[in-house]
């Protein structure tokens, strides 16, 4: 009798899995997300320093500004090359492919003067962000469970707004050479630690390795019992399959991938045309231009470093509001915020006798209640549900459209910005922000549907039958 429950304890036990290995699984491979941040918010300590160093580098702050353009252009076109190469070599292997281009370009920089071997660098920067922007969220959706997926699936954005964070303390204490030997290090790591996470099981089972995908799925769950979440897996992709193709034509021709599609492109517009992704690239630049009391390098420290922990916790509030919900409340509010934050710029540039010195911290107020706000919405939902909209016959040619568009929309919305301060002040690009905002939000209602608590399966009925 002793041993019978001893053997059914050890059996619930097994069935029961354990969460940390998934846990570890996405921490790791988030450090691909890290070396994204790092180099993609390497503009903003870097630029001022570049422009104020004539005698090394002579480059102009308009040269300058086309860094934070150069590595989106590589970006929008490596996202269409890379699609068949994921979908051979597989999520894993293709994130470590990222280290290539990463590695070169922090290479070129740590030894580079030349502008153009600079912009060289940018665009091999580009490269490794388009390998990982369109398939380092779709690696962890599909080695995490559902219940894992829901709180632990904003690691990804998390690691690279960390990466935001430690770029630019890295840019006020060390020059460009020793910040980029630091930033290989963090490569290094990656490349050395990565190798032992497992591929994830969905794309096993895509290829018909079905020995492989259970193999992975004991290894994630950490339980022997793994029958029935494969079989949910197997035949979820098999009636995929059955009923489509994994062709590119199938994203128009087929309602729910379709819709998948208008919904992912859109979450990205409305994420960049929050002015998130510019306020970052443009941090310091954006607080050099306001002239606080504070220096720009530590108001941007505390930009970034806010930023970081309240990601960190933002995934909390979106899983108890839902994620259409989260993403329209965030995004009013990011709207007020930043109609507020161009109204003030707009009396300071055209009434200079108004004596403004008590709300001279406003800009830097206004730019970390922006965090606040969009750190449960607009800043977190767009990639978390990426990993959910698609269905997974159809995730690499959807990431890589997703990958063009959100290209395509940051070169946009950072040409505008730059050109926008050059003939309105400040005032301007964040008054387009605001009005942006407020668009998206009535346009989030109609088109983003609800995917808290459902399971892929669920979600892919959804964007059949239409949003509710």
């Amino acid at each position: 009798m002793t041993d019978e429950k001893k053997s059914f304890e050890e059996n619930v036990r097994d069935n029961n899995g354990k969460d940390w290995f998934q846990i570890l699984v996405i921490i790791t491979g988030s450090i691909s997300m890290l070396n994204s941040g790092l180099s993609y918010y390497w503009t903003s300590p870097f630029i001022p320093k570049i422009v104020a160093e004539k005698e090394k580098y002579n480059i102009t702050e308009e040269q300058a500004s086309y860094f934070a353009v150069c590595n989106l252009v590589t970006l929008t076109i490596g996202s269409l090359f890379f699609t068949p190469i994921v979908q051979w070599l597989g999520r894993k292997k293709s994130l470590l492919l990222s280290s290539i281009p990463y590695f070169l370009c922090w290479l070129i920089k740590a030894f580079a003067t030349n502008l153009w071997l600079l912009y060289g660098a940018r665009l091999l920067s580009g490269l490794g962000d388009a390998i990982v922007s369109s398939h380092g969220f779709v690696y962890v959706g599909e080695v995490a469970s559902p219940k894992i997926r829901n709180i632990w699936g904003n690691v990804p954005m998390c690691f690279m707004f960390l990466g935001q964070l430690g770029i630019n303390v890295l840019g006020l204490y060390f020059n460009i050479q020793t910040t980029s030997y630091i930033c290989i290090s963090v490569l290094i790591l990656f490349t050395i630690t990565f190798p032992f996470m497992p591929e994830t099981p969905y794309f096993y089972i895509n290829r018909g390795q079905y020995e492989e995908a259970k193999i992975t799925l004991r290894k994630l769950r950490r339980k022997q019992n793994i029958d029935e979440e494969f079989e949910q897996i197997r035949m979820s992709i098999t009636k995929q399959q059955e009923k489509t193709s994994s062709s590119w034509i199938d994203l128009i021709t087929v309602v729910a991938h379709r819709r998948a599609l208008v919904a992912a492109v859109f979450l990205r517009f409305s994420q960049i045309f929050s002015g998130l992704f510019v306020f970052g690239s443009y941090t310091q630049f954006i607080f050099q231009k306001v002239g606080t009391n504070m220096s720009p390098e530590y108001s941007t420290i505390i930009y970034t470093a806010v930023n970081f922990v309240l990601y960190t916790f933002g995934a909390y509030f979106s899983s108890k509001l839902g994620r259409r919900k989260s993403l329209i409340y965030s995004l009013v509010l990011c709207g007020f915020n930043v109609l507020a934050e161009s109204i003030f710029f707009f009396v300071e540039s055209n009434f200079p006798d108004l004596d403004l010195s008590s709300v001279q911290l406003f800009p830097l107020v206004g730019m970390l209640l922006f965090l606040v706000f969009s750190c449960f919405g607009v800043g977190l939902v767009p990639p978390l549900m990426l990993t959910e909209l698609f269905s997974s016959n159809i995730a690499a040619e959807g990431c890589a459209i997703v990958a063009v568009s959100f290209g395509l929309l940051s070169v946009a919305a950072n040409s505008i910005f730059y050109y926008l301060i050059s003939y309105t002040g400040l005032a301007g690009p964040f008054l387009l922000f605001a009005i942006c905002n407020f668009a998206s939000a009535i346009v989030t209602y109609y088109i983003i549907p609800e995917t808290r608590n459902k399971t892929l399966a669920e979600i892919q009925q959804t964007l059949i039958s239409g949003i509710n």
